[in-house]
């Protein structure tokens, strides 16, 4: 999946797009990639990468109702 973003409201290589990238991949059962571009830079976290991150499979969070709930409660510490 590829977003473009017009305008990110801040410089895209400061704008953490870890998390919502997170949960697209959790939530998407067959997506593997998501790319979010901007000004001709891209960002890119993978389904493997985002797993690594979580320490756990992130497709669970597609299938865990409390995993994906004490994901979401994390974004907001």
């Amino acid at each position: 999946m590829t977003i473009t973003l017009s305008d990110t409201g801040k410089p895209f290589g400061t704008t953490d797009l870890r998390a919502p990238a997170t949960l697209l991949l959790g939530t998407v059962t067959n997506l593997d990639t998501v790319n979010v571009t901007s000004a001709g830079q891209t960002y890119t976290l993978t389904a493997r990468q985002a797993t690594a991150a979580l320490g756990r499979d992130v497709k669970t969070l597609g299938t865990e109702r409390a995993g994906l709930e004490d994901y979401v409660a994390s974004l907001d510490d």
